[in-house]
Parts: C-alpha cells; structure tokens; sequence
C-alpha cells in the first residue's frame, strides 16, 4: 500500500485514495474529510513516524511556514528514502509585484530549492522543477474541455482573465531524500 500526505488541503483536496492508495490529510484547519489530522505544521515534529510515507503533496503550504528549513527537515525524517515530496509554492517575483500575502513566510525562486539541496541539514535532491504561468493551471484543470482545439482554448482563457492572473508565478518542485 502507498502511504501518501497531503498538507494543506483545505475542503478540495488534491489527492485521492484508492485501494492501492492510503491517503492522510494534514491541514490546521478541521475539515470534513477523512482520515484529516488536524495539526499546525509549524509545530514541529509533525504526528507521525520516521520512514512512513511514500509521497508528500504540499500545494501552495511551504510559503506559510514560519519554520521552512525545520519543517523541511520533518519532512525529509518522515518520507521513505526512495519517497517523494511534490510541492507547489508561489514565485517571488509575482509576489514582489502584487504584494506579498501577509501569511506569506517565505519567498521562492528556482534557487531555493538549489539551496534546499545542498545547505539543510537533512539534504534533498531536486528531480524536476517548473517555473509556471497562472494560466498553465488554469488549461490544466480541465476547464477548456469546453473548446476543443487547445490554440482555441488558449486564446479563450487569455481573453477571459485579467492581466494580473496572467502575471501570476508559481514553481513546481519535484524533491527525494537523500538519506
């Protein structure tokens, strides 16, 4: 059985489970979803066993840790050697542009997840990495199934969301342990 972590998954998680799959919600919130533990992931050990887990999915969560570098090496310690950290987090320069959220911890660029590589104490080696354009998500979510020719549904979804959605950065990071 895959032992998968979700953080952060508000009421619409990401992940789902399946027979082959057992997945655990971790969100500071209290939400109706099973097998949810409700647990500030600043508080750090997080609730669960060294070499547990097979995959972690953390969208949009590391940028409001007050403890980045600590709750990284927690989730290094929690992640089996040949595991997974898939994590989503915002780019600084669209959040220099807009202005930053005020529960925004963090910043990132492509070479933080460099540094997370090479300088923690528990070191991580970066797989794949993507810097995207809001707009990429929006195509990817499946909402252009409307407009069959993608040239189409691009124009469509150009059109339809304002300039500063446009601008909107995230990076999409890939991360194993290295044990």
């Amino acid at each position: 059985m895959i032992e998968v972590l979700e953080i952060g998954p508000d009421n619409t998680p990401r992940v789902r489970g399946d027979e082959a799959t057992h997945v655990t919600y971790l969100d500071r919130l209290s939400w109706p979803l099973p097998n949810l533990v409700v647990w500030d992931f600043d508080n750090l050990p997080l609730p669960f066993p060294d070499d547990k887990l097979d995959v972690i999915h953390a969208h949009h969560v590391p940028e409001h840790s007050r403890r980045f570098p600590d709750l990284m090496d927690d989730l290094h310690r929690i992640l089996k050697p040949t595991g997974c950290l898939f994590a989503t987090v915002p780019h600084m320069d669209w959040e220099m542009r807009y202005g930053p959220m005020p529960t925004h911890y963090r910043f990132f660029t492509e070479k933080t997840f460099d540094w997370v590589g090479i300088n923690y104490a528990k070191p991580w080696k970066v797989t794949k990495m993507e810097t995207l354009r809001y707009y990429h998500r929006i195509l990817e979510r499946g909402g252009g199934r409307i407009i069959k020719n993608p040239t189409l549904r691009r124009i469509a979804y150009l059109v339809l969301y304002s300039p500063s959605l446009l601008q909107k950065m995230e990076i999409r990071v890939t991360l194993t342990p290295i044990k």
